[in-house]
């Protein structure tokens, strides 16, 4: 559907002479029928274009002012006020406002279309409407019930309705068919690429309960109790997953029935904080592998594992926040503190913000493997210093959180060099920087941030050297190319962090993966290599390497450790 935001200017000027010829004054749109101004409309208007005008004429029509609402109107449609962006709920209210009269029936699909960004049909607009209402009057009866009531559970049920139907409608609106296929063939066919590396992506984080110990990481020191609870919820909520038959969701829309009956759902805090919630996680971008016999139930555990402790991991940060800010005296209406509680609480749990790029975050997350989850950790090493926009007191106490982490880390790592002396290496140049290595197998305990400080490092190392003074050496090793060592080292680290299906391809490039095995589609190895390189969830490709590898940490250990989230590596 035509953004208002973009007409072209021929559209507006076309608006424009019909107002100043007087063919087109408010008092004939005001006697038209919708469906008499829609028609007029798409006259001189493409037919996107006149659903568009004609939607936001009624919404801005049928409010208490209309000569005030009329004038706002005049101003959008003509591009003299840029379109102003709002929540889905936001929108959802003041449309039902404007759909409830039965005059107004005609325009339903019209102004739904418009409010939620997808074509939908006059009864689904209805449905959609219903669904509000249902939610807007469970809302009211919520509000003054206690916690854990069944009218606070009732409520957010009926949110999760309402979420579920709206995401339906987008997802059938973006299923391509023939018609899409002859009309736009390369739109399409990137559409297929991006399926298969989201496939790709779902596959290789499954089949484990790594949110624990990888995004969940930073908020074990920073928020360990809430950390803790959801640790040992989220194995409860795979098993529960397991005990249903098939697919269904039932218990992740029981864990957000929970959350968005709290009081700062309630009250629109949530929303205000823009907290990561009933999204979609990096990932788990699809839910293809569900319909795998066997293994769709497998995934489908794990999925609803992730989700749901990051959901519920990232209310109870936020509530914890929310009470320590009226302690401190704040005003926790405030729009601005409530944005900065947002923006701590989902990077401290995997979710960062990627800021101006947020409108690629697609594209980041078909190309590489955690976009918000690297931007999380280059969050929390910062502690949000250079976020201008970050409360003061939100990046006190991110300060405190990183100390804490170092903390723990160093103290961990330390204790284990007192033991043995061949475990841990400090030297921040080497490979083995922040991890614990037996044997052939390196288990990062830092949940990937190591690798940041690793960067950095030999980024510092290089230029200290001079980077043009022949061949830079690292930890004993040749490190890269003499020519440009530090854009190989950055290179070398982007590759490393690309998403399985732009992985393998680079692979194929090079004609072997990342052990030397063959990767190629000429052989019958090399194409067995590449579907586990697309397909083959990373537990199961690591216990192969850890089973191979007499003198690793072993495929047991080595899949439990991998499994919670502790990355492990096996090389010689």
């Amino acid at each position: 559907m035509a953004s208002l935001t973009c007409i072209p200017k021929n559209v507006a000027m076309a608006l424009k002479t019909r107002l100043k010829s007087g063919e087109l004054t408010p008092a004939k749109l005001a006697e038209m029928t919708s469906k008499e101004r829609h028609d007029y409309f798409a006259k001189f208007l493409d037919e996107d274009y006149a659903s568009s005008v004609n939607a936001l004429y009624e919404a801005k029509t049928l409010v208490a002012d209309r000569e005030r609402g009329l004038v706002t109107w005049l101003k959008t449609v003509t591009g003299m006020k840029p379109e102003a962006r709002r929540e889905l709920i936001d929108r959802v209210r003041k449309m039902d406002r404007i759909l409830s009269p039965a005059e107004e029936e005609e325009f339903l699909a019209d102004l739904a279309a418009k409010r939620l960004g997808v074509g939908v049909t006059q009864d689904e607009a209805k449905t959609i409407a219903a669904l509000s209402k249902d939610y807007q009057d469970k809302v009211a009866d919520a509000m003054n019930s206690a916690k854990g009531s069944d009218d606070r559970i009732e409520a957010g049920a009926a949110r999760v309705r309402f979420d579920n139907y709206v995401a339906g409608l987008k997802r059938d609106a973006n299923v391509r068919n023939i018609r899409d296929w002859k009309s736009q063939p390369l739109r399409s066919l990137g559409g297929q690429f991006s399926d298969i590396g989201g496939l790709a992506k779902s596959l290789k984080a499954s089949m484990d309960l790594s949110f624990t110990f990888r995004q969940g990481f930073k908020s074990m020191f920073a928020h360990p109790v809430q950390w803790a609870d959801n640790a040992a919820n989220g194995v409860k909520l795979a098993i529960r997953q397991l005990g249903h038959k098939g697919t269904s969701d039932d218990v992740i829309n029981a864990v957000k029935a929970e959350i968005y009956g709290r009081e700062n759902a309630l009250n629109g805090a949530y929303q205000k904080m823009r907290l990561d919630l009933g999204t979609v996680e990096e990932a788990y971008p699809t839910s293809l592998p569900e319909k795998v016999p066997l293994l769709g139930r497998l995934y489908k555990a794990s999925e609803t594992a992730f989700n749901g402790t990051a959901y519920r991991l990232r209310a109870d940060v936020a509530d914890q926040m929310m009470r320590e800010a009226v302690r401190a005296g704040r005003d926790v209406t405030d729009k601005e503190l409530l944005r900065s509680i947002g923006t701590y609480v989902n990077s401290l749990t995997g979710r960062g913000d990627l800021g101006r790029a947020e409108g690629f975050a697609k594209a980041f997350n078909n190309l590489f493997f955690s976009p918000r989850f690297f931007k999380s950790n280059v969050d929390f090493l910062t502690a949000h210093m250079f976020d201008r926009t970050m409360d003061p007191l939100l990046k006190r106490r991110a300060a405190i959180n990183l100390m804490r982490m170092i903390a723990g880390v160093g103290s961990g790592l330390a204790a284990a060099k007192a033991i043995n002396p061949d475990l841990v290496n400090f030297d921040a140049t080497s490979a083995d920087f922040g991890k614990v290595k037996v044997g052939d197998t390196r288990v990062d305990v830092t949940a990937g941030m190591a690798s940041l400080l690793n960067l950095l490092a030999r980024s510092a190392d290089i230029v200290a050297r001079g980077a043009t003074q022949g061949e830079v050496r690292l930890g004993n090793k040749k490190s890269y190319d003499r020519q440009n060592p530090l854009g190989a080292l950055f290179a070398t680290f982007l590759s490393n962090k690309l998403a399985p299906l732009p992985g393998v391809v680079r692979d194929i490039g090079k004609g072997e993966g990342f052990n030397g095995d063959p990767m190629n589609l000429n052989s019958t190895e090399g194409l067995a290599n590449t579907a586990a390189g697309l397909f083959a969830p990373i537990p199961v490709t690591n216990t192969l390497e850890l089973a191979d590898d007499p003198d690793s940490i072993g495929p047991i250990l080595g899949t439990m450790l991998d499994g919670l989230g502790f990355g492990t590596n096996t090389y010689k």
